[in-house]
């Protein structure tokens, strides 16, 4: 996989995320099949679950 294949991969499960894993929003939007987007769907959906915790060095 090239790494403009695992941009769109992230793009695809960002906005998976961001949309509550929709499959038909992202069949749209990326035009992707229905089995595709599916997929996505199903790896967003547990990641819906957990926040996302992000560490940007100790400021005090």
């Amino acid at each position: 996989m090239g790494s403009l294949d695992r941009i769109h991969a992230d793009r695809v499960l960002g906005e998976a995320i961001a949309t509550r894993a929709d499959p038909l929003h992202l069949t749209v939007l990326f035009d992707l099949s229905p089995a595709t987007a599916t997929k996505y769907a199903q790896l967003a959906r547990p990641l819906l679950h957990y926040p996302v915790v992000y560490s940007l060095g100790d400021h005090r």
